[in-house]
């Protein structure tokens, strides 16, 4: 019994946090660490590096889509100390996708990153998106060296695709879905961290994140298990509170409610908060 219990608490009983409305601002005093621009492949990237950085560590965490002085503070309230690189090109997930879709781009940051640090390699990436950002995770995904390299991924509802013209019903198109499988069905096995979160914001000319998030725990063989409303504190929220779950080994996908831009926009703003809930 003691045994099915700490299986429960492995794969279905990680605490997904509370979405409440939560206004931000930039804080008057300067963050603790050190923040400079890098050029990389004509396009600038944001490197941040707490005072606190081990620099024995190769690891380093990356953040797509954004206000940069917002990501390096949800970096900080998470309570990391590895280097953060900031990368907010624009609007649209088409500039985050073509940015990085070649390969080579990787490699020239992990070089010049490398070099400022004074480490080799990156030798994990963490990686959280939000919005339109997925654009430029999913092109990640894809790339070998990179793929190995993912420890753990967070998109806050950061999850869309197109549309099957070819379906009666709203279905995402396939080849949006399968990329995203591997990552998935590592997280599954415990060899990698992947978590989705959603909201129920409508996309009407393309798949939401909410679609696309159903569309992948299908694929793996998932459904998801409603939460019943009390039993966790993210199921009190007035506004967004968590609906249901999957949970299968390190691969997590929460339902919040909420239809409106602040369901949507609540997501990066409780980006530390998902990291709080995975490393309590």
């Amino acid at each position: 019994m003691l045994g099915f219990l700490l299986l429960l608490s492995q794969d279905r009983f990680i605490v997904p946090p509370m979405m409440p409305r939560r206004p931000i601002a930039k804080r008057e005093s300067l963050p603790p660490g050190t923040t400079e621009t890098l050029t990389v492949d004509g396009k600038e990237w944001t490197l941040f590096i707490p005072d606190k950085w081990d620099r024995k560590s190769e690891a380093v965490a990356v953040h797509f889509h954004g206000a940069i002085w917002h990501a390096i503070q949800e970096h900080l309230d998470r309570g990391t100390d590895c280097p953060l690189l900031v990368f907010y090109p624009g609007e649209g997930s088409a500039i985050y996708q073509k940015s990085v879709a070649d390969s080579r781009v990787f490699d020239e940051l992990e070089v010049v990153v490398t070099r400022r640090l004074g480490t080799k390699q990156f030798s994990t990436v963490d990686v959280t998106s939000f919005s339109a950002g997925y654009g430029a995770v999913r092109e990640w995904v894809k790339q070998p060296r990179v793929f190995d390299r993912l420890r753990r991924v967070i998109l806050a509802d950061s999850l869309y695709g197109s549309l099957d013209d070819g379906k009666i019903e709203r279905t995402p198109a396939k080849e949006h879905i399968v990329v995203w499988l591997p990552l998935a069905k590592a997280a599954m096995d415990r060899k990698k961290t992947f978590v989705i979160t959603v909201s129920k914001v409508a996309t009407p000319s393309y798949a939401s994140s909410w679609e696309c998030a159903a569309a992948i725990v299908s694929a793996v063989g998932g459904r998801y298990i409603a939460v019943e409303k009390g039993t966790l504190a993210a199921t009190l929220d007035s506004e967004f509170p968590l609906l249901s779950r999957f949970d299968s080994g390190s691969f997590h996908v929460w339902q919040y409610g909420g239809e409106d831009a602040q369901a949507h926009m609540t997501h990066a703003r409780h980006i530390a908060a998902i990291w709080k809930a995975l490393d309590p």
